[in-house]
């Protein structure tokens, strides 16, 4: 396992305990989906960054890495609703119950640790910056975790065609090394100043 992977198997445990309308980091941008034969009030998760990440030894050759992996999920309501009925505590029933269910469903069996951790604010409330003013609700948990690192995660996304793709390798025939000889002293941009002295060619 490694820290991508980590994240992967803690995303589909979300997934397959929250109902997510979509995986973004911006607010829904419908009021209700369809889920089955109902509609049900939109939301949207996004993976924060992860934090308190370390590695350490174990043994002669084994790695250990733990860390704390924050997510939010955002329901979004009409903003003409009184505050009162705004469903708050069926958003902490959420954070109550994925907390639960991370204590007795680890999402994969490479943790060897996997516990909730207690957020300062586990329900937030704000709104949508637009005229409507819609109500944005939103759950916030985290999970400590620990595994074993096997592999080397995947950093691809942060190489560069344009710098690291060179393509096919150019092929070379013969390289031609030029050597000079001149006073001390001497002008490198005048060439009067210094002359060939010898020429050294390699053939790879």
């Amino acid at each position: 396992m490694n820290i991508i992977l980590a994240r992967e198997a803690i995303r589909t445990f979300i997934t397959n305990n929250v109902s997510i309308y979509r995986w973004d980091s911006d607010a829904p941008d419908v009021l209700y989906y369809a889920r089955g034969a109902s509609n049900i009030p939109a939301n949207t998760a996004i993976e924060l960054p992860v934090q308190e990440y370390v590695t350490q030894r174990e043994g002669n050759n084994g790695v250990v890495a733990s860390a704390r992996f924050p997510y939010r999920v955002t329901w979004i309501f009409r903003g003409d609703l009184p505050i009162e009925s705004l469903p708050l505590k069926a958003v902490e029933a959420v954070v109550a119950n994925i907390q639960v269910l991370a204590l007795i469903q680890r999402p994969s069996v490479e943790f060897t640790q996997f516990l909730p951790f207690q957020e300062p604010d586990t329900v937030t409330l704000s709104n949508t910056e637009d005229e409507d003013r819609n109500w944005l609700l939103s759950a916030n948990f985290s999970f400590e975790a620990t595994f074993r690192v096997t592999t080397l995660a995947d950093a691809e996304d942060l190489t560069s065609p344009g710098f690291f793709d060179l393509g096919e390798e150019p092929q070379v025939d013969q390289i031609t090394i030029k050597v000079n000889k001149a006073q001390q002293g001497f002008d490198t941009t005048n060439n009067n100043t210094y002359k060939l002295d010898n020429t050294i060619i390699l053939t790879p």
